[in-house]
């Protein structure tokens, strides 16, 4: 019933959108698309899990990719990045962004945990919930000009082993 329910609200977000663009109705699609979207999707996995920091948008969410069962993504303005940064490395214990050619990601790839590890005895399998955060592809190599960035990402993943 789930996937069911899941579906439905879907098609009737597509129904909302389609109708908005042919009659015109900027106001209300622009409300489903930046201030509803958390509200229509359950599967924003640092909502679920963490008390998410309020500058991320959550833009799309992923299930079933072989050892990742679920992913969500978030996008943040830069001028909003260090701020994100210190609460991820503080409450998920990533590493501190740093420069590497041609954006900005953990230092030494240390991604954080938004959840302890699992194990499931019976399925013989393991769960890690692992968060990550990169800039977009950028010259600027200062934090101090990190909103000259337009957008920095984190990821958020479940992954089964």
């Amino acid at each position: 019933i789930g996937n069911d329910f899941m579906h439905t609200k879907y098609i009737c977000l597509f129904l909302i959108i389609i109708l908005n663009t042919f009659i015109n109705c900027k106001n209300i699609k622009n409300d489903i698309q930046k201030n509803d979207i958390n509200k229509i999707s359950n599967n924003d996995l640092l909502e679920k899990y963490l008390n998410k920091p309020k500058h991320l948008e959550f833009i799309e969410y992923k299930s079933k990719n072989e050892q990742i069962i679920e992913s969500s993504l978030y996008r943040l303005e830069g001028k909003y990045a260090a701020i994100v940064e210190k609460y991820l490395k503080n409450k998920c214990k990533m590493g501190k962004l740093k420069f590497i050619c041609c954006g900005w990601e953990p230092r030494d790839g240390k991604h954080g945990y938004f959840k302890k590890d699992e194990y499931f005895k019976e399925k013989g399998l393991y769960r890690s919930y692992i968060v990550s955060m990169y800039s977009e592809e950028t010259l600027i190599n200062k934090r101090k000009n990190w909103a000259e960035i337009k957008y920095f990402y984190v990821l958020a993943e479940i992954y089964e082993y």
